[in-house]
């Protein structure tokens, strides 16, 4: 195997390292929009209540 043959399968091991580190963090990712989302629908929903208890309140 020749030098530059070396250097491209190195290099192909390194692209695939790196391309798999990306998938892990965009899973990451994923999981903390789905968490956001949950969190922004529960605020949501906390801020129905409370605009609900101001209307009884009111009157």
């Amino acid at each position: 195997m020749d030098k530059t043959e070396e250097s491209l399968i190195e290099s192909r091991k390194k692209l695939k390292k790196y391309i798999s580190n990306l998938e892990l963090k965009i899973e990451v990712i994923q999981e903390v929009i789905k968490d956001t989302e949950t969190l922004v629908k529960e605020l949501k929903n906390a801020f129905i209540r409370v605009d609900e208890e101001i209307k009884k309140f009111k009157g």
